[in-house]
């Protein structure tokens, strides 16, 4: 049987490995910290085979006197619960008694649709005449500003032509074809 801070030491390494972010490997060692601190005050269990569901709420009871915000105490039930998790892993326990004891419950957050002003205006669409992008990159290509006098337009300047007849007849479509080929997508459309 190891000690308990041993194997904290041992497993404190698995997360690094695993991949986590460094924030949350201090995160587990605080969490970790709190618990054997908490452990020595109350005379837990040196060996985490010893542990039951008594000491689990003794250390979450130790946590609530404190004053401690449920936040606080569903992350550090959480965080310790990946202790005893890795534990049953490698084979020192049999079970997780960590998860035989609900978590404190956490209220959502949950922003709210209104303020006391009243409703929040919807964000502004940028205008298409707004786009930081120079004509011939995106506006003028799109062929969208046309005169409707001339046929031509700002279209006219990215070498677009309006089509003065159906859409079909411009793109040398026929009626019954249903699709189109690249070389008729290549054809410069008639004035």
């Amino acid at each position: 049987m190891a000690q308990i801070d041993e194997t904290i030491a041992s497993y404190l390494t698995a997360p690094k490995i695993e991949g986590k972010t460094p924030k949350t490997i201090e995160s587990y060692a605080n969490s970790l910290k709190d618990f054997r601190k908490v452990g020595c005050r109350l005379g837990l269990p040196e060996t985490v085979e010893e542990y039951g569901v008594e000491q689990i709420y003794q250390f979450l009871g130790a946590l609530q006197e404190r004053g401690a915000s449920p936040g606080y105490q569903h992350r550090r039930h959480r965080e310790v619960q990946t202790l005893f998790s890795w534990c049953v892993r490698m084979g020192i326990v049999e079970q997780n008694v960590f998860k035989r004891v609900p978590r404190v419950k956490v209220g959502e957050k949950i922003k709210p649709p209104f303020t006391s002003a009243g409703p929040r205006e919807p964000p502004r669409l940028p205008e298409l005449r707004d786009h930081p992008l120079p004509a011939r990159h995106g506006r003028a290509r799109l062929g969208v500003h046309l005169d409707p006098a001339g046929g031509r337009g700002v279209g006219a300047a990215a070498g677009l032509r309006a089509p003065r007849e159906g859409a079909e007849a411009a793109l040398g479509r026929d009626r019954g074809s249903r699709s189109l080929s690249a070389s008729r997508l290549r054809r410069p459309l008639p004035l």
